[in-house]
């Protein structure tokens, strides 16, 4: 593997585990030295490093290659994807909740029982 202007990134850690992405453009490899290193392997480069706090000695991708699980902790690869599913969830649940309630008061105007309402 290289880094920067082709040169050889040196092993300074030993690997405890290797994973190819499904569509084989991408590895992530976990070194003893609790880190977390994704690789382009189109291009031979280091693409990004995560450090961790703890040893990692398992890692694997989702099966559509978005994720990467290392050592139970998923990291999500794609943000701008991550970032749509989350604004779309947000917006079933703002969409599924209830604009009265069973005594058809609308939601603005019901208290929380710990406030009271000030006159």
């Amino acid at each position: 593997m290289s880094r920067g202007k082709g040169r050889p990134v040196l092993a300074a850690a030993l690997l405890s585990a290797v994973a190819f992405a499904p569509d084989g453009r991408l590895a992530v490899s976990a070194g003893d030295d609790r880190t977390v290193r994704l690789w382009d392997l189109v291009n031979g480069q280091e693409a990004r490093v995560l450090r961790a706090e703890s040893d990692i000695r398992s890692v694997m991708f989702s099966n559509d290659g978005r994720q990467v699980v290392a050592q139970g902790r998923v990291l999500t690869l794609d943000r701008a994807a991550a970032l749509e599913r989350l604004t779309e969830a947000q917006r079933r649940m703002e969409a599924d909740v209830p604009r009265r309630d069973p005594r058809g008061r609308r939601s603005e105007d019901i208290t929380p029982l710990s406030l009271p309402m000030l006159a």
